[in-house]
């Protein structure tokens, strides 16, 4: 919890120090939701972490939709994968589960007692553009619906930093 805060104090920080902070995260919902996912994360070899600056907080919101919305409701286990990769100079962050889908999860929303407004990638589209004004680089993401033979099958969120 420190270490989150201390980083949300930060506009930017060291990719390190966010999938550090993002590891954490994740080993503490696997146990919070007694081991119902499994999960890899995979940075390419040539990243060099430390030197590449990005801001706080803008994986843990896909990664939260993910294992929340996508794989909580799933049955069986789970899988989330992250992947980050440098392509034509821009650094993508691939978040995919094998979920149960946006659409599911809007049913799965509507059907609760207490809705909640969810703001997470509301806020992190502001951050990413406020970003890209201040350094002058791009940055976005993007979602796409996994489907397999018409079935939703999971999510898929691409994020991008042009580094």
């Amino acid at each position: 919890m420190r270490l989150i805060l201390k980083n949300s104090r930060q506009s930017q920080i060291s990719l390190k120090d966010e999938l550090h902070a993002l590891k954490i995260y994740i080993d503490f919902e696997q146990m919070r939701f007694n081991r119902k996912f499994e999960y890899n994360l995979d940075v390419q070899k040539n990243i060099d972490q430390e030197n590449i600056k990005i801001q706080p907080l803008t994986i843990q919101p896909f990664v939260e939709n993910a294992i929340w919305h996508g794989l909580m409701p799933k049955e069986g286990i789970g899988i989330l994968k992250i992947d980050v990769a440098k392509k034509n100079g821009m650094l993508n962050i691939i978040i995919e589960d094998n979920g149960i889908g946006r659409q599911k999860a809007d049913e799965h929303k509507k059907n609760e007692l207490a809705e909640s407004k969810s703001y997470g990638l509301q806020i992190t589209e502001e951050r990413m553009n406020m970003m890209t004004n201040i350094r002058g680089k791009q940055s976005g993401f993007k979602i796409i619906d996994l489907f397999d033979k018409k079935q939703p099958a999971g999510t898929k969120v691409i994020i991008t930093f042009e580094i």
